[in-house]
């Protein structure tokens, strides 16, 4: 990422390598990817104060199983073009 800004990041919380509130905490200290729209998906429960800390900072939070193809296809359309304009 700091060598190639993403126009937009798909992660998840839970992953074997790295955390993915840390890898969330960490954009947020970087300048050049503090705007890169974020779209969080887990299968995790979330405290009322893992969400709270999430939608400080993401754009969606969507849990793994509620969502189908085209629903988050067209969230990730609709997040890149607000990021171009």
């Amino acid at each position: 990422m700091a060598e190639l800004r993403p126009a937009l990041v798909l992660t998840d919380l839970s992953m074997p390598e790295l955390d993915g509130f840390a890898l969330i905490e960490a954009m947020q200290r970087d300048a050049l990817l503090q705007t890169v729209p974020v779209i969080v998906l887990t299968a995790r429960e979330l405290s009322a104060d893992e969400l709270k800390r999430l939608h400080a900072s993401v754009e969606l939070v969507l849990a793994k199983g509620t969502y189908g193809r085209e629903e988050l296809l067209g969230q990730v359309k609709q997040l890149l073009a607000m990021s171009v304009a």
